[in-house]
């Protein structure tokens, strides 16, 4: 409850944003080295190389993935 508190008033704003995101398996592994600008607390960070995606495959099925992404947006009030 502390840490869901802290995050509502963190910047004083009383919101906190939600995003539904896809995950896709990459047919095989990529290593990517550590740089000190994807250190630290962070949500996203700008890959300095592009990763290929070609043949990677959802985790969930459509049907599922739809499901799941419908049941949050219920959670949250939304449609």
């Amino acid at each position: 409850d502390a840490e869901v508190e802290e995050r509502f008033h963190r910047w004083r704003e009383d919101r906190v944003f939600a995003l539904v995101v896809r995950v896709f398996a990459l047919p095989q592994p990529v290593k990517l080295p550590m740089r000190p600008a994807y250190a630290g607390c962070k949500s996203w960070v700008q890959l300095d190389a592009e990763v290929p995606t070609e043949h990677a495959k959802p985790v969930l099925s459509d049907p599922d993935f739809d499901s799941r992404a419908c049941a949050v947006r219920i959670a949250l009030g939304g449609l």
